[in-house]
């Protein structure tokens, strides 16, 4: 399948899914208390945790195979002991996030979630077999069809007051069904006779070893937060931060994989500074598509969080507006991230990673000892992000980058120059209308028009490739 008819597949999922996944969130913030999703928060921080290890690293590791039936089987059963070592281990730490948080997350819940952890590297091979084959329209069905199922599932639950049980039935649900239509289509079974391991087999662990750990680094750093923020705030604190985070990251982890999943398919053929000059081609399109709604929560955040999540949530909103230089900064995190993958270059990658969580420790600490309260922690820490991904956006074009000229650079550097320039534009600018829908729809007419401008005059060569890539059907990254 070429590039642009699987962009359009997993955008159309992505954008289905997004739809329902907002409608169902703002469903959910009027239904249960701040302090019940704040409950919820800590547990899901937990399971991503060891899912982020646990979960898919696997699937690049098969996806840069030869992908024989021996290999498919071979990583298959590893698949399945790496998901009965990660559910296991969440089990046995049950009673020390019960002890250390002084809550009761509910046998039930937690059982159901450990289910899900077994089932995700299982259901993430399966979808990379799928990827393999680039049958991307598939996948985009499938996935389409056990979410909208497993919400449905989840807010009859939640109208029957089952509270956040209704959520964990929900991943469950989703995963149960992925695994049964995965099976359905291609019936895997383990074959402990043929289990052999090349010199090449062992490269691909390594591998995928070193991007288990890359993301569970990233993973930490994630949801740290919101585990010291369980523990050293109220409950409440706990679901305003961490479902702001979730909202936050929607424009990296919906529109900016929007772009980038598919195109991991066909840059794994590109090396080197050919390899740079492509992902770069795709920075143009995250800009376009992801950036500009990360900036929009930066201009409109406390007017877009009290229209999605109700009035409950109006003493947080000012606060999200501010994560949205954290928006900002989660997008350029994403393309670097793409960017050294397919570089193969983890060692370094984790080198990056881990200081980021190191930064995001000693800040905690340094909030723990003091007597700061929510809103320093979320400014700063806000800020801690954006300052550090900015620095190593520029170390990377800078490292990377063949470009001498200053015209060159500035559209090499397009991911932290642009949305710097919009926000000081905007930053001059008295609010027009009173209308919070008014004011929200000049913001992201200004937001677009600067973009298209600044890549107009810095990288015009990027909007005629976006141009001949959605004109021609055979047109390739």
């Amino acid at each position: 399948m070429n590039p642009i008819n699987a962009l359009g597949f997993s955008s159309a999922e992505k954008s289905f899914r997004f739809l329902v996944n907002v409608a169902f969130i703002a469903v959910l913030a009027r239904l249960l208390e701040p302090k019940e999703l704040g409950v919820f928060a800590i547990l899901w921080s937990g399971y991503q945790i060891l899912q982020s290890f646990f979960g898919s690293s696997l699937v690049n590791a098969y996806l840069r195979s030869t992908k024989t039936e021996h290999i498919r089987i071979k990583f298959f059963l590893i698949s399945i002991l790496i998901g009965l070592v990660g559910a296991t281990l969440f089990i046995v730490l049950w009673p020390v996030f019960e002890l250390l948080f002084d809550t009761e997350f509910g046998h039930a819940n937690y059982l159901f979630i450990s289910c899900v952890l077994f089932l995700t590297p299982i259901n993430a091979f399966y979808r990379g077999i799928l990827q393999g084959r680039s049958k991307f329209d598939k996948i985009a069905a499938i996935e389409a069809f056990t979410f909208i199922m497993s919400i449905c599932i989840a807010l009859t639950l939640l109208f029957k007051e089952f509270g956040i049980f209704s959520l964990s039935i929900r991943y469950f649900s989703e995963s149960i069904l992925l695994l049964l239509i995965f099976y359905k289509l291609m019936p895997l079974k383990v074959d402990l006779s043929r289990i052999e391991f090349s010199d090449e087999d062992w490269r691909l662990f390594k591998y995928s070893f070193g991007l288990s750990w890359s993301r569970l680094t990233n993973a930490i750093t994630s949801n740290s937060t919101n585990l010291f923020v369980g523990y050293y705030f109220p409950l409440q604190y706990v679901a305003y931060f961490s479902y702001s985070q979730t909202l936050a990251k929607i424009p990296d982890s919906l529109f900016r994989t929007m772009i980038t999943s598919p195109a991991l398919t066909y840059l794994g053929k590109y090396k080197g500074k050919h390899l740079f000059q492509k992902c770069q081609l795709l920075a143009s399109a995250v800009l376009l598509l992801a950036m500009i709604p990360a900036i929009l929560i930066y201009t409109n955040g406390s007017e877009l969080l009290v229209i999605l999540m109700g009035d409950k949530w109006i003493e947080f909103s000012l606060l999200f507006e501010f994560m949205g230089i954290f928006a900002v900064a989660q997008v350029i995190k994403g393309w670097l991230t793409i960017l050294y993958t397919n570089l193969m270059k983890m060692v370094l990658w984790n080198k990056i990673v881990f200081i980021e969580l190191l930064s995001i420790l000693l800040f905690m600490i340094y909030c723990f000892y003091s007597t700061s309260g929510i809103d320093f922690f979320v400014k700063t820490f806000s800020l801690l992000i954006f300052s550090f991904w900015s620095l190593v956006y520029l170390y990377s074009n800078i490292r990377l980058s063949d470009n001498s000229g200053l015209k060159s650079l500035i559209a090499d550097l397009k991911l932290l120059i642009c949305p710097v320039l919009i926000f000081y534009i905007l930053s001059e600018m008295d609010q027009i209308f009173i209308n919070p829908f008014f004011e929200i729809a000049l913001n992201l007419t200004i937001i677009v028009l600067i973009t298209f401008i600044f890549l107009f005059i810095f990288d015009r060569a990027s909007l005629k490739w976006i141009r001949d890539v959605l004109g021609n059907r055979k047109n390739t990254p």
